[in-house]
C-alpha cells in the first residue's frame, strides 16, 4: 500500500512552501506479516526574491532508513543561459560509533552528520 498527501501554502506570489508525507508498506505473500513500512516528512520551502535571485531549502526525513536530508540552493540568473548556483547538501543517520564499528540506532536517538556536499555551478551564454 501506499499512500501520498501534499499541502501547499503560497502566501505571496514569490513565496511558496510545501510539505510532503508518503507512506509505503509491503506484507509478506500470505499478507498475514508487515516485512516494511516506510514514513518519509519532506519539507520544501521556495522563494523568487525578484526576477534573478531564487532561492530553496528542503527537508526530509526517511524512518526506515533513519536519516535526515537537507538541500539549499542559491541561484542567480543575470540572462537566459547565464547563470551562477550555489548548492549545500548533508545526510544526517540514525548511527553511532561503538567497539570499532558504526550501529545503527542510537540509543537517544541522535543523528550524526555522515556526508555532505557543496557545489559551485557557473554557465554563461555568449550570444552575437
Amino acid at each position: 500500500m501506499t499512500s501520498d498527501l501534499q499541502i501547499t501554502v503560497q502566501p505571496h506570489a514569490k513565496l511558496s512552501q510545501s510539505f510532503q508525507y508518503q507512506y509505503y508498506n509491503l506484507f509478506d505473500n500470505s499478507g498475514d506479516e508487515l516485512e516494511y513500512d516506510v514514513h518519509i516528512f519532506i519539507s520544501k520551502t521556495t522563494c523568487q526574491l525578484n526576477k534573478y535571485l531564487y532561492m530553496r531549502a528542503v527537508l526530509q526525513y526517511d524512518s526506515f532508513l533513519e536519516t535526515i536530508l537537507t538541500d539549499a540552493l542559491i541561484s542567480f540568473k543575470l540572462i537566459p543561459g547565464t547563470v551562477i548556483q550555489v548548492g549545500y547538501g548533508s545526510q544526517y543517520e540514525n548511527k553511532y560509533w561503538d567497539n570499532n564499528e558504526w550501529r545503527m540506532e542510537h540509543p537517544n536517538r541522535e543523528y550524526l552528520l555522515s556526508d555532505r556536499s557543496l557545489y559551485l555551478k557557473a554557465s554563461y551564454r555568449y550570444q552575437f
